[in-house]
């Protein structure tokens, strides 16, 4: 019996030592999320002591379908070089909003990964998010809005998004009617709509709501000047 006591006690003067010894640190800067132990809880090797994000730097993923990436960013996707590494190419704005609190933060695109996604179809979208002197980046789990910009396209074909009618533009023909034409939309900016095929720069396009539109019909265009002298 005077054995085991004997052992007891060594046993506890060891686990006193091993705790004076014992120092918890983490190799980056953080915040702790979630702490999995309570204070005096003795822990068995290998449990999750808690979780933690860096607030020097975080990356945000988001999925994009292809076809739109490839239409807004075509120089970029075709270089598996600018794919691995965007640089400066493309920046990023990551917004989020709740019960009237709007934070937002400036982050860049550092990789796209053209594989897709087995449920989404989608591409990887990668951006990194670092610390900024007035704010931390955000935390993981929210729902937020991601404006990506990049290089301007040039020669692109761009209309309003009212005239668009499910796939049709109303045209105005160098005999001054009406014409349909079938139009492929490359993706939406906004309130306009880039073309990607079917019309051809310099044409007249109605931006008027027509309530019956007749192919064929003769139209009077009218400019500024005409209707500034009408009475």
């Amino acid at each position: 019996q005077l054995a085991r006591v004997t052992e007891a006690k060594m046993s506890v003067a060891r686990a006193t030592e091993d705790v004076k010894r014992t120092r918890l640190v983490m190799p980056f800067d953080a915040r702790v999320t979630n702490i999995k132990l309570a204070e005096s809880q003795f822990v068995p090797i290998g449990q999750l002591l808690a979780t933690a994000e860096s607030v020097n730097r975080m990356e945000v993923l988001l999925e994009v379908p292809v076809a739109q990436l490839t239409s807004r960013f075509p120089h970029i996707m075709a270089s598996p070089e600018l794919l691995s590494s965007p640089g400066n190419t493309l920046n990023a704005t990551v917004s989020y909003t709740a019960n009237g609190l709007e934070l937002s933060w400036q982050g860049k695109v550092v990789r796209i990964d053209p594989a897709l996604n087995e449920n989404t179809r989608a591409a990887r979208i990668y951006i990194s998010i670092g610390r900024e002197s007035d704010s931390l980046p955000p935390r993981a789990h929210l729902y937020t809005r991601i404006e990506i910009t990049g290089p301007d396209l040039e020669e692109q074909i761009v209309i309003p998004r009212l005239a668009y009618h499910e796939g049709l533009v109303y045209l105005v023909n160098q005999s001054s009617q009406m014409e349909f034409r079938e139009v492929t939309v490359a993706f939406r900016e906004g309130d306009n709509l880039i073309i990607k095929s079917g019309l051809i720069a310099g044409e007249r396009i109605i931006l008027s709501d027509l309530p019956f539109p007749i192919a064929g019909t003769h139209v009077k265009v009218a400019t500024e000047s005409t209707q500034d002298s009408s009475p």
